[in-house]
């Protein structure tokens, strides 16, 4: 009885919390913001640059065993690897840029995949938690709002970095001193997600639990409402997210339109980075 008046508040927190650890979903989209970075900085040539983000896609696709630990360990742990997977993957290769560390290739490599790992665990620890707590005519709205955020979090990390980081003055030996920020920026977004994760994607309902409270049979007509609401709320803020990127873009293609004309051909100096 407790756990079937606890269920609606619950599905809401998951459906809050996933939606904050699925937005660190597609940050191996982010590559290209700092690729040029690396490849000026350690020297690579194209093909080193493209084996460094298949390392990252790589790694964020290939989970079989990821579903694996779910199932013996559950949400939270599994969000909890990623919290420590993303601080090595994001903290490592700021720090290699920070200090100036002659990483090999090998090492970067590696860092890419273990970028991607890290959000394919916070992946699987969201979507499966979802299957299990929503209702089937809840499941395909909460699950589409959290990939969403997956295919969005690639273009909140662009404006992010266009809007705070990619004006910063570059600092000596070809470190870019705002890919450098941005790096420890995204750090930060990825772990803080992680654990906003270990406190709201709680254990799905057992089978005994489903079968006790039908979770798997028609809603309550006071639940149904109260879970309209929950989900128009979402879908209003994605509308809303949606909208300010789209807008940022424009205003960004704008400013730079605006100040090519100003400056006629005297030109001016810096590197430019593909969103």
């Amino acid at each position: 009885a407790d756990f079937a008046a606890t269920l609606p508040a619950r599905r809401a927190r998951l459906l809050a919390g996933t939606l904050v650890v699925e937005s660190v979903g597609g940050l191996f989209y982010a590559f290209s913001l700092y690729s040029e970075t690396l490849k000026v900085t350690y020297g690579l040539t194209q093909g080193a640059v493209q084996l460094i983000g298949t390392a990252a896609n790589i790694g964020g696709t290939v989970g079989v065993h990821v579903g694996i630990f779910y199932d013996r360990f559950g949400p939270r742990a599994t969000v909890l690897t990623a919290l420590a997977l993303g601080s090595v993957g994001w903290g490592g290769l700021w720090l290699a840029l920070a200090t100036r560390w002659p990483a090999p290739l090998a090492v970067l490599v590696l860092l890419g995949g273990v970028q991607g790992h890290a959000q394919m665990f916070a992946d699987c620890a969201a979507v499966p938690t979802i299957a299990r707590t929503f209702a089937p005519e809840q499941f395909a709205m909460a699950l589409g709002l959290a990939k969403a955020l997956v295919g969005l979090s690639g273009s909140l990390a662009a404006q992010m970095y266009a809007a705070f980081f990619a004006a910063a003055p570059a600092s000596s030996e070809d470190v870019d001193a705002g890919v450098q920020k941005f790096l420890l920026a995204v750090t930060a977004w990825f772990c803080l997600a992680c654990v906003v994760g270990m406190f709201t994607l709680a254990e799905p309902p057992t089978k005994e639990e489903r079968a006790l409270l039908s979770v798997h049979g028609p809603m309550g007509e006071d639940e149904r409402r109260r879970s309209d609401r929950w989900f128009s709320l979402a879908y209003g803020l994605m509308l809303l997210l949606v909208g300010t990127l789209v807008a940022s873009a424009v205003a960004q293609e704008h400013a730079k339109g605006s100040a090519k004309n100003s400056s006629g051909s005297g030109g001016g100096s810096g590197r430019g980075y593909g969103g």
